[in-house]
């Protein structure tokens, strides 16, 4: 939460790096929180349903902005589930 407020303080017409400066605090140690450990997993199905889809997307346009798959590894990924009946 902390990174993606950052960037967007950044993208504010009132932001002036000349002026202001941007600090992220961790709490314990760099990526501690539950995103540091999903290791980038990202789901359009995931819960809450109501944030899920909107969090993929953004992921997507971010990182067809700023070159994700080059620049930190952005990949889309197929996946399919099959339940087998006993």
């Amino acid at each position: 939460m902390g990174a993606i407020t950052a960037y967007y303080l950044t993208r504010s017409p009132f932001y002036n790096p000349v002026i202001y400066s941007i600090v992220l605090l961790e709490a314990s140690g760099i990526a501690a929180g539950s995103s540091g450990k999903g290791g980038g997993f990202i789901a359009s199905w995931a819960i809450p349903k109501c944030i899920a889809p909107l969090s993929f997307k953004l992921h997507q346009q971010l990182a067809q902005e700023h070159d994700g798959g080059r620049i930190w590894g952005f990949r889309a990924v197929h996946a399919a589930e099959i339940q087998l009946e006993a």
